[in-house]
């Protein structure tokens, strides 16, 4: 009988040893030769195809580009704080709400961050910072091809 027991203990040690080796060979050929999966069509997340795809899309559109300062009638009552929280510096842009802050936008070759927003009225416009009201007064109201970087 004690002979039986060691017979079923060895056959249940060997067929689990087995099965993990089993297990192992199968994972290495799945690792080794799978094949990349395909992204999903139209999805707002298959910006990464491969290793080759840019990280991030290219939206460009036509809009009314306009300036504005840190002057207190242009502003709320923080007029050194940006919508997302940021102080204002060179480089900020206020965007319409359907852009998320942080976003790049190009406008003539030059890159603005979307870290503002403007009044509900003026929603389907952007409104780039200068340091003075004179400057983007002298910038005027232009309607511009805007390019949005989406990552």
């Amino acid at each position: 009988m004690n002979h039986d027991i060691r017979l079923t203990l060895h056959t249940w040690v060997m067929g689990g040893l087995f099965l993990i080796a089993v297990i192992l060979l199968l994972t290495f050929f799945l690792i080794v030769f799978a094949k990349e999966e395909e992204p999903i069509q139209n999805s707002a997340k298959n910006i990464f195809y491969s290793w080759e795809a840019p990280l991030f899309r290219e939206v460009e559109i036509e809009a009314t580009i306009t300036g504005y300062s840190s002057s207190f009638d242009e502003t709320d009552d923080t007029p050194f704080i940006t919508a997302s929280g940021t102080r204002t510096r060179k480089g900020i842009i206020a965007c319409p709400r359907n852009i998320e802050f942080g976003t790049e936008i190009i406008i003539d070759g030059k890159r603005y961050i979307c870290e503002d927003r403007l009044s509900l009225k003026y929603d389907n416009r952007f409104d780039i910072w200068f340091p003075t009201k004179k400057q983007a007064i002298e910038f005027g109201k232009q309607e511009k091809i805007v390019s949005i970087l989406k990552y």
